[in-house]
């Protein structure tokens, strides 16, 4: 008999990026018979998170692993700076990645959320193709995808700027976005996504058929390709 496929996720703090992920672990398990490793980093608050993992009816084949927490007592941040929390957990718990991946065996994917991109130069020691989970819309990954090129053809200053057009899609007003969607310290992460093997959407094509249909015909990086775009159909039981 085949071994089952073990895919391990990679999950950042926030229970609003825990949540869909361990929604896609348990899918993984309960409808296609996978071994799926559920990695959880860690944060000052994590009551919220651990009582989702520990109310939800987890299947047999998933396993809950938390990660060492991250060491932020040398690093000042502000509290109401949610974004520069973010990343410095990601670049801290990244740190302690390699020792706890060197245990798993007969890995066949890796899924990440987004915050985890820079995971990726851990993972590819291994050979194993890595996989962006995007919780968010269509819409939002086509201005994240979009922003490395904005940014320099805007010579790194969005002031002034009313509309923003992405291939493909329709033009949205800046007012319209998330703060947090032009600024700079996004610019990294979003710069590779390129390097995934392919991005995964918690969307299905007739919710937003026009952006999906952009992201996949549509360079949103200059010279470079855009990684391949998955989503769901009509059916949610595929």
């Amino acid at each position: 008999m085949a071994a089952q496929p073990h895919v391990v996720i990679l999950s950042s703090p926030g229970l609003g990026h825990v949540t869909p992920l361990l929604e896609l672990a348990k899918h993984l398990v309960t409808c296609y018979c996978f071994q799926v490793s559920f990695l959880m980093s860690q944060s000052e608050s994590s009551t919220g998170r651990e009582q989702v993992c520990q109310s939800a009816c987890l299947p047999s084949g998933l396993n809950i692993v938390n990660l060492p927490p991250p060491d932020l007592s040398n690093v000042v941040v502000d509290d109401n700076d949610l974004l520069g929390r973010i990343f410095l957990n990601v670049k801290q718990t990244i740190h302690s990645l390699q020792p706890v991946l060197q245990q798993f065996h007969n890995v066949t994917v890796f899924i990440v959320d987004m915050f985890f991109i820079e995971a990726i130069d851990v993972i590819k020691e291994l050979s194993i193709p890595t996989y962006i989970f995007f919780t968010c819309s269509a819409n939002l990954l086509a201005s994240l995808l979009s922003f490395p090129t904005l940014d320099q053809e805007l010579k790194h200053d969005f002031s002034g700027v009313r509309i923003l057009n992405f291939p493909g899609c329709k033009a949205i007003p800046v007012t319209d976005l998330f703060d947090s969607i032009v600024d700079r310290r996004v610019l990294p992460m979003a710069s590779r996504f390129p390097e995934a093997a392919g991005i995964l959407m918690n969307a299905w094509e007739e919710l937003e058929p026009i952006t999906l249909h952009a992201l996949r015909e549509n360079l949103f990086f200059i010279q470079r390709p855009t990684t391949s775009v998955c989503s769901r159909t009509g059916n949610q039981d595929e």
